[in-house]
């Protein structure tokens, strides 16, 4: 994987950003993290390539941020609805369902990277 990519983690708990940054930034790639009740997003000329968002912490809005439209997202939650939420933007979305191990979200942002760097 190549420096300067980038994955933001929308959580309210550090596990998944301390997982992400152990295994990832190793291979290059910085991971960082917003709490979604805290509201502080970075601007969209800092966009990250992949979103990791957990839709059990995030608001229902965060999922179709205007800014992200087209940033890949893994969306875990305790209850997915793929269907439903993938009308709503333009985004490569992938859902995880929880609970889930932490090597399948690695995997998946992994190919989102991928695609995103090969298309």
């Amino acid at each position: 994987m190549s420096n300067g990519l980038r994955v933001l983690v929308v959580d309210e708990v550090s596990d998944t950003e301390e997982v992400l940054k152990a295994v990832l930034e190793p291979r290059g790639l910085r991971v960082d993290r917003v709490r979604a009740a805290a509201r502080s997003f970075p601007s969209p000329t800092d966009e990250p390539d992949v979103v990791v968002i957990d839709l059990d912490d995030a608001p229902a809005g965060d999922l179709h941020r205007e800014e992200w439209r087209k940033v890949p997202q893994v969306i875990i939650g305790a209850v997915c609805r793929p269907q439903a939420d993938k009308a709503a933007g333009d985004a490569d979305r992938q859902f995880l369902q929880k609970p889930f191990e932490y090597a399948e979200l690695v995997r998946m942002i992994e190919s989102l990277i991928d695609r995103r760097r090969a298309g």
